[in-house]
Formats: structure tokens, sequence, C-alpha cells
């Protein structure tokens, strides 16, 4: 098969501004009660802790936000939990009566001898509406056929298909019925020989291919950068080498064979490494890929069904990285916009020619376009202008690799054979913020933050949330919590028969807010933070040739597309220095964030009201209104789990499940 190109697509993020409401009033208090149920739980939940080896970012953020209800998206009346005894337990709710039901056992995990401080957490996936995967967080993998879970309490046991990765035996076992588990279908061990095997399941998905039906799965692991030592050598990846631990994502596929029963084999398995936790990973429905967000970029090193050359596999994408740097700087004040190139300490000005229009620009030099196009906004012509000076006119944050317009190595780090064009241009408007490109469609800029500008948008923005509930917005406290994070993300495909990333979707230096699964057979959307808005992005892959001799990353077209928006909610997060989850229903009509302990924020869409009102200060007619509402659980205790539906809200603490029901509009 031949691979033209190796360098993956860029899909740029736009906003459609159809979905934006520059006239946003902000979240209004609400002081109405909703109706919350409750059930003890009277077994203790299950809680993994760390290992004294374990002390890695990567491990710390695992153990501390993991969520103890694992959904069901092919019915969202019923969540699960596990307790210490390693039972899976359901809860539903009365669909007669609305109220939550018993807490039920569906199904018990074994080998529970495997029980070890430093396993992971247990961790429940529904790759359909009759199947489950469950990770033991030790070394196990099991695949169950549940039946269908809207109306059988119980998985069917007898009939469970059940695959673990190590050998088990039922000797001296006294968990009758439960030994039948206990006989294993199918016993493979994909990290046999690995110093860490504990995994957690990120996602898995059924699908078919002709007439063989398929299960992938997702699983995570954190590993010693030592086990990887040859590989990290031949990456030349200096991110990878300076980390003491990696991320390592497991992509593993079975095949299955029957029709009425059918009986599942390994078929292949698939490594990816990266420094940095996960924040997001899917699979695509057809199983061609999967979509990671990270703040650093993950490789498949590893591939059972074709061997993967590792140092010439990447060697072209790494003689291009330097490519996928920013060509320029830029940053922007209330008032004006900051250019910045670095340029040889031997140019004049007669080398460099810069048209300012007021709609455009031009920079070319020596006869070279270096920047081109519309600009985000209009400028003022005569207050703009050019100069070529020393590098003290750069901002003291600017990183020494500033990207030139043309120049040796050598110039990047000495700062007396070098000198920076600086272009200055005036705003027309002093209070329009230009949101990520200088040039649109030109996504080639580093935006440097303004500190002047981030105190501005603060006090311009402040009336966005109610100020008569302290514990729900402090605006004293948003000085260091909103500033923008230092690394930048992005969200990638990456394609299982090119075996590299297809496309790259920069997340920029937006905040990463949460992720909603809006439909069970799609992957999730994912909501980041714009300007100060949450914009909701869903990927989806639009074409992919077949047969697969014909593929190639040119070929494969893939997009973002954005779907909905919470106005202000970027900035209302930033308030909230105890969340600990950040959750959104379905049907995207609101957003509930959860703090450590005690206190739920939830913050609703704005729907229509039937009186009229009226802003007492500009007159304005007010037709919709957004509502923020305060939930303290009772009694106050930390929140260990939680999962939010169209109509519930549901919260796991260690001693009791709460459902939260949330009224829908027409109450």
């Amino acid at each position: 098969m031949r691979v033209p190109n190796n360098l993956p697509v860029h899909v740029e993020l736009k906003p459609n501004r159809n979905l934006l409401d520059p006239n946003f009033n902000g979240y209004k208090l609400s002081l109405e009660k909703l109706p919350t149920f409750r059930l003890s739980v009277t077994s203790v939940v299950d809680r993994a802790q760390p290992s004294d080896q374990q002390y890695s970012l990567q491990h710390v953020k695992h153990f501390a936000i993991h969520n103890h209800i694992f959904s069901d998206p092919y019915n969202p009346f019923a969540v699960y939990i596990v307790d210490k005894a390693w039972t899976i337990l359901r809860v539903s709710i009365d669909l007669v009566t609305g109220r939550l039901d018993s807490i039920s056992e569906v199904w018990r995990l074994p080998n529970r001898s495997n029980k070890k401080v430093g396993r992971f957490n247990i961790t429940v996936s529904f790759p359909d509406d009759k199947h489950a995967v469950v990770s033991d967080g030790c070394q196990t993998l099991h695949i169950v056929k549940t039946g269908d879970r809207k109306s059988s309490e119980t998985w069917n046991v007898r009939k469970a298909e059940v695959f673990k990765f190590v050998i088990t035996y039922c000797s001296g076992c006294n968990n009758y019925p439960y030994c039948f588990y206990f006989q294993p279908l199918f016993t493979y061990n994909p990290f046999d020989g690995k110093a860490s095997p504990e995994f957690s399941v990120l996602d898995s998905i059924i699908y078919k291919v002709g007439d063989h039906s398929f299960i992938d799965v997702l699983a995570v692991r954190v590993e010693d950068k030592k086990e990887w030592a040859e590989i990290l050598q031949n990456l030349a990846d200096q991110s990878l080498s300076q980390q003491s631990f990696l991320t390592v994502i497991e992509w593993l596929t079975f095949q299955g064979e029957g029709t009425e029963e059918i009986k599942w084999t390994f078929k292949n398995q698939k490594t990816l490494l990266g420094h940095t936790g996960v924040e997001y990973a899917h699979l695509e429905p057809s199983g061609t890929g999967i979509y990671v967000a990270s703040d650093s970029k993950f490789y498949m090193v590893i591939d059972t069904e074709k061997a993967i050359d590792v140092q010439a596999h990447y060697a072209k994408s790494k003689r291009s990285e330097d490519k996928g740097k920013p060509e320029y700087l830029w940053t922007q004040t209330m008032e004006e916009v900051k250019i910045w190139f670095r340029v040889p300490s031997t140019i004049t000005k007669r080398d460099v020619d810069i048209e300012i229009k007021k709609e455009s620009i031009i920079v070319t030099h020596k006869g070279r376009c270096v920047l081109e196009g519309p600009l985000n906004n209009q400028v003022e012509v005569e207050g703009s202008y050019w100069i070529i000076d020393t590098p003290k006119c750069l901002p003291p944050d600017a990183p020494i690799d500033t990207p030139e317009i043309h120049g040796s190595a050598e110039d990047a780090t000495d700062p007396k054979r070098y000198k920076v064009l600086e272009i200055v241009l005036e705003k027309k408007e002093k209070d329009v913020i230009w949101v990520d490109e200088v040039v649109k469609g030109n996504s080639c800029g580093g935006q440097l933050s303004d500190p002047e500008l981030v105190e501005a948008i603060h006090s311009k923005l402040a009336h966005l949330c109610s100020d008569k509930w302290s514990d729900a917005y402090d605006p004293r406290e948003l000085e260091e919590c909103d500033e923008y994070p230092a690394d930048s993300s992005c969200l990638v495909r990456i394609d299982r028969t090119l075996q590299r990333i297809s496309h790259v979707a920069s997340l920029g230096s937006h905040q990463w807010l949460f992720k909603v699964r809006l439909q069970p057979n799609i992957p999730p959307a994912i909501c980041v933070r714009h300007d100060v808005d949450g914009i909701i992005w869903k990927p989806q892959l639009l074409s992919r040739p077949q047969p697969e001799s014909e593929l190639s990353i040119e070929n494969v077209k893939w997009e973002c597309e954005h779907v909905n928006t919470f106005s202000a909610l970027g900035y209302v997060q930033a308030s909230k220095q105890q969340r600990k989850y950040t959750l959104c229903s379905s049907d995207v009509s609101y957003v509930a964030i959860c703090d450590v302990k005690k206190h739920i924020y939830v913050y609703c869409q704005p729907s229509k009201i039937e009186t009229c009102l009226r802003n007492r200060r500009t007159g304005q007619q007010v037709t919709h209104v957004a509502k923020q509402l305060v939930i303290s659980l009772d009694p106050p205790e930390d929140i260990l789990g939680a999962y939010a539906t169209p109509l519930y809200l549901y919260v796991l603490t260690p001693e009791n499940f709460h459902a939260i029901k949330i009224l829908a509009e027409e109450e």
C-alpha cells in the first residue's frame, strides 16, 4: 500500500457564529428546590489506592478523579457501581413512580485474590445493549453477555462469555454459583512480562466486517519509561525521554465466530505511547480509528498484526516537526494586536515589505510572502506600524525559539545573531477580542496571553454569574485559576491501517471542560473553552476509502462540528477550584459541576419565560433566562461519582446514592 504523505491533516475548529450568544445576560441564581431521592449504600464502594511506587502525575490523576458511577448509554434509567466484594450493583429508576428503585446485584467478578495495593479501580464499559466489558483493575479483562439490560435485573450468568487474560482456578472457591466464572473459555495475557500489568478500560465497541463480529477495547496503563528504553531511543522524542512514567494506550481487538453462541478469539493488539494523562480516548464505531485528546503526542509503536519499524515509521514525521511550530508569535490588548517574527541580524527595512489595510495584511520578505489574508477584525491603518528591533521588544514569556522568517538554527539561541520584526495593529473596535487568529484561516501563529487583557475580561464579564451565593462564585478567586494552561493540547485521530495520526485539531490554549455522549453509538462530543464560552464539538469520520489499498491520509475526510454552546461556561468553571467532575446531559440542557465534597452547581440553558421582564438599566425586554442552581448534599459527604441524564443527576457518596430530578422545561 502506498502512503504518499505522512503529515497529518490539520482540522480547523471554526465556531458557528449562529450558535454563539453575544447578548448572554448571565446565569441567574434560582432558589427552587429540586426533588431528591436517596438510597443508603449498605455495601462499601470499592476504592483502589495507589502504592508508594505510583507517585507520578498520571497516577495521581487516575486515582483522584476516577468516577465510581458507570453509565449505560443504552439505558439512561440505570447506572452501576461496584462494592468491595467486587459485585456489580445496579441502581435504577422506577419508571412508574419516578423514584429510586432498590440496589440489586447483577454480576460478581472472580479472582478477588488479585486485590492488592496499587491496582487500578474496576471499570465497566458497554459496547452495545447486550454486552459489557469489565476490567478488574489488575490484569484481567471480562467480556460478559448481559442480555437486554432494560428488562433484566440480572445479567445472563450461565451464558456469560468471559475472557480473562490470566489463567485462574476455582479450587477452594466458596462462591457458588459463581464458580462458573472460574472455567475460562479463553486465556490470554497481553501484558505478560510487564512490571505494571494493571489497567483500566476507556472505551469498547462491537462492530461487523463482512460475516465476522469484532470487539475493540481501549485500555490505559502507566509504566516506567525503563520498560520502553529501546523504543524511546528510536523515537528520539525528548518529551518522552524526560519523563519518569509513560501513559500506555492498548488497543485490543477480538474476533467472534458463530451466530447464536459467539466464540471469541484474540486478534490484534496495538500499543500507543505518550507522556501525559489522557483527557479523552474513544473508538470510531467502525473500528477504523481512535480519537485521543491530550497534552502530549501519542505514537503507535507496536502492532501485532503488522510490525512497525519505529525509527523509519516516524522519521518523516520527525523531520517535519519544526514545520508544525508556530511561524510567528502574537498577543493583544483591548487596544492593539502585536505580531513578532525573528529575522537575521543583517536584515534591513528594504528586505521587508508590509502592506496594512483596514481589513487585510501582507508581509513579504525578500519577495517571499510569509503572511497574507483578511484580518480577524478591522484596524486603524494610520495607527498601525512596524519596526525591526532587538529581542528586548519581545514579552518576557516569549520562548527562546521564537519563530523566524529566515535564519540559521544558531540564530534561535543567540540574541546577538537575530533581530525581531514587530508589527503593531491598532484595533478599530477597541473592546473586541480577536479569537484564535490574527488572519482568518491562518492558524500558524502562536498566541501569548496578556495579563492585562485577562484582567479586563474579568471585570467586563463579572455580571455573568450571580453574586448572591458566595460559594458559587467569588470573583476574587479568578486571578490565577482563569489563566490559560501553559501546554498546548490537541484532539487527534489515529488511523488503524496507517498506524499514525491522520488528523489533528488543535485545542490551543483552550481549557478542557468535559465530554458528553450525545448518542449511544457514536464517540462522545468534547467541550472546550472558547473565549469565555464552552463550545461543544462533535468529532466524526465523514469518509474513508474502501478498499484499504487506496487509503492515504489525504483521502480520509474527518472533521469536528460545532453542535452546541454553553455561554460563559469557561468563565464560570474557572472559579470552581474545588471541582472534581464536570458533567453534561445527553440533550445538552444543563451542565453540573461537582465539588470534591457536598456542593453541586447546575447551569441550565436559557429557557423561555412566560411573564414579561425588562432589564432595569437598559430597558431591554428579557424573554429567556439561564438558571443557576446550587445543591448541597445532606448529609455532606465526599463525592465519589456522578452522572447526568436529561431527567436525573446521579451522585454517589460513600454512604448514599442520590438521584436529583432536573425539572423539565414544561414542568
